[in-house]
């Protein structure tokens, strides 16, 4: 089994998950103190369950932002690109999206959605095609 059969967001290990900052026990703000007998490590988790039943398939999700955002940039600079935006480059500039945030302003979901897409960004990239633990690569939110 290699590393990049588990998903990023469902690793244990204490020195992975201690060297981005998410080892520790959330509580450190007043907007985390609802959260405070959880790890980020358990905040990601849920938060990729619950967005997964609202926005479906992460690949296929991902996959249909890399093409909007692909017709968005040929009409916008009149230019035609070889192929579409790659899903695992979406999930990229989004995590650039989420740290830029943070740049500006501290808010827990930042840090928590980063991770969330970085381990998406590990996994399109590393397994292309293959679909996240329980869910098909076509699911949508109405097909559950």
């Amino acid at each position: 089994m290699g590393i990049l059969d588990t998903p990023i967001w469902r690793r244990t290990s204490n020195n992975f998950r201690g060297s981005l900052g998410f080892g520790s026990v959330v509580g450190e703000s007043n907007h985390s103190k609802s959260m405070s007998k959880k790890s980020k490590q358990e905040v990601v988790d849920e938060t990729v369950i619950e967005r997964a039943k609202v926005y479906g398939a992460v690949v296929t999700s991902h996959e249909n932002i890399g093409l909007s955002w692909t017709a968005l940039i040929q009409q916008h600079f009149g230019i035609k690109l070889d192929h579409p935006i790659p899903p695992e480059l979406v999930a990229q500039m989004m995590v650039a999206f989420k740290m830029q945030r943070a740049a500006r302003v501290y808010h827990p979901d930042n840090y928590v959605d980063g991770q969330a897409y970085m381990g998406f960004a590990e996994h399109m990239q590393g397994r292309p095609g293959v679909p996240f633990e329980g869910e098909s690569s076509r699911e949508t939110p109405s097909s559950k």
